[in-house]
């Protein structure tokens, strides 16, 4: 590999990090005296101005916020920071390197999103009373459309609204066509592989992001106490070119509620090929035991989703085994989907769709009369919220399975003395992505409640020689991505990090001769709800 494809398939691995800053109206105005001090002449003079007074006023507080943002990433004061626009019209940083951004405003509320990416934003103030049919039947496909008339009431229904206006304005940020490329996205083959994520910023304001490639981190930045009237330097910090993706070692790691959020998919496109090829191994290896049990409680022409289906492997194997059924599988990642489509998608009876766990089945799609979450409440913040939204996916009397690891459980022979550092160093991690890597002795209890009703549970490993043999391909990858995560975000000394890298060598060259990876197993009917 050369130097040139070397940095960019570094480029494509590494983690995308957003922020957000939000102000109001009140601070947006504060800020319009600065503009003068901040802005250029030329900038003064060349830039359209409203003549009313108070738009005036809110163009100019916008102007200084984003220069003022981005000069606390660049270590410049926000005078020298200087802005242009790129072939398409999209505003960039003019002759110096930085981050990507993207702003919208609305009504004097004023968002920016900045990252290491490509980025498109769009925020929106919701007004109940907006004639949303005419704008609908002009501009949104018919599966937009169609969620729009599924919807339960008025409120639901100018949310969904919203929801998809801006997403639909975010992409074409991202793309730089702005509302020129609205009508193309009339059809769906039209729409690019990209992520959207919608924002929950505060109550009566709607607001999504568009990236290229999914998000580790969201989040949001608070905008200091006087930093609206006080000095064009207020927001001046040490030079960076975006923000780490972890809190600085010596703070409270917790996450501020409402502050910042991970992603809330574990996304395969975060890591690239290397990790679907790893998920295909790990699959492979336990499929044979995973399945029986499955199976078991599955109708013969009965329906099957799987949550989080990855790159199809599980899908398919059940696929195989009950011809008569309707087997489908759905992921957050378009990578995974494309892959899972590619190798399975001509089998008669499968499909494979990218949609979010918490969307719900798409509009008019059968519920299910099994589904199963395999490996994916690690990787989500809320496990109960996730076990609430599988829910919508089934039949009144539908089955759930749900498959676990638990690092807690793992041993390796003989015994490796860095092994506790290294599982501590995952579950850190994982915590600050927002997600658990010791949720499999804990299933049952997350299941404890009216709604399920547990109808088995079950632990299972493979053949401890086969599963050392494994371990260097399967499970060494992921501890090398969490100690790279946990170095980029200094959250272990040095010498401990040389410890774990050379304890992993050391598994590379044959130390380990059994290990036990226990999968834990349980399934529960989800009970009717009760006649009113």
């Amino acid at each position: 590999m050369n130097a040139v494809m070397e940095f960019e398939h570094l480029a494509e691995a590494r983690p995308v990090q957003v922020e957000l800053w939000l102000l109001n109206p009140e601070q947006i105005g504060a800020l319009a005296p600065l503009a003068r001090d901040i802005l250029s002449g030329g900038e003064m003079d060349a830039s359209p101005r409203p003549k009313d007074e108070t738009a005036r006023r809110q163009w100019e507080g916008r102007q200084a916020a984003l220069r003022m943002v981005l000069g606390s990433y660049l270590g410049l004061a926000p005078g020298s920071v200087r802005l242009s626009k790129d072939s398409r019209g999209k505003p960039e940083l003019a002759g110096q390197q930085g981050p990507r951004f993207s702003v919208s405003a609305c009504e004097g509320w004023w968002l920016a999103a900045v990252s290491d990416q490509e980025i498109g934003v769009d925020l929106e103030v919701i007004r109940p009373g907006v004639d949303l049919e005419a704008t609908a039947q002009r501009w949104f496909n018919e599966e937009e459309l169609a969620c729009l008339e599924a919807s339960i009431n008025e409120d639901e229904r100018l949310r969904l609204f919203y929801r998809c206006w801006t997403r639909k304005e975010a992409l074409l940020k991202l793309r730089g066509t702005g509302l020129a490329g609205l009508p193309a996205l009339r059809e769906k083959e039209n729409h690019p592989a990209v992520w959207l994520e919608d924002l929950d910023l505060q109550e009566g304001l709607a607001a999504s992001l568009a990236l290229s490639r999914p998000p580790t981190w969201v989040r949001r930045r608070t905008w200091p106490q006087g930093g609206a009237s006080g000095s064009a330097d207020t927001l001046r910090v040490s030079k960076h070119s975006v923000a780490p993706a972890f809190p600085p070692s010596n703070t409270e790691k917790r996450m501020p509620v409402g502050e910042e959020k991970p992603s809330t998919a574990y996304l395969l496109s975060e890591i690239g090929g290397q990790e679907v090829e790893r998920l295909r191994k790990q699959a492979a290896l336990s499929l044979s035991m995973e399945l029986p049990g499955i199976l078991e409680t599955l109708p013969k022409a009965g329906t099957f989703v799987d949550l989080g289906c990855g790159v199809g492997l599980l899908a398919d194997a059940v696929a195989q085994a009950c011809p008569d059924a309707q087997v489908h599988g759905f992921d957050a990642d378009e990578l995974a989907i494309s892959q899972s489509q590619r190798n399975f998608g001509e089998r008669p009876g499968l499909s494979f769709e990218c949609r979010r766990l918490e969307m719900g089945p798409p509009p008019g799609f059968p519920l299910a009369d099994v589904a199963v979450m395999r490996f994916v409440l690690m990787h989500l913040p809320d496990p109960q919220r996730a076990l609430e939204a599988a829910r919508a996916w089934l039949k009144p009397g539908g089955v759930l399975h749900i498959l676990e690891g638990d690092d807690r459980s793992m041993t390796f022979t003989p015994a490796l003395d860095w092994l506790p550092r290294l599982f501590d160093l995952m579950q850190e991690v994982q915590k600050i992505r927002g997600g658990d890597r010791r949720l499999g002795r804990e299933l049952p209890s997350l299941l404890d409640g009216p709604r399920w009703s547990i109808l088995g549970d079950r632990q299972f490993s493979l053949d401890p020689l086969v599963t050392a043999a494994a371990v260097p391909k399967v499970f060494l990858p992921v501890a090398e991505f969490y100690v790279s995560e946990a170095k980029r975000g200094n959250l272990a000394r040095p010498e401990t990090i040389a410890a774990l890298e050379e304890g992993f060598k050391q598994i590379r060259d044959g130390a380990l001769t059994r290990a036990t990876i226990p999968i834990f197993h349980v399934w529960a009917q989800n009970v009717p709800e009760p006649a009113q």
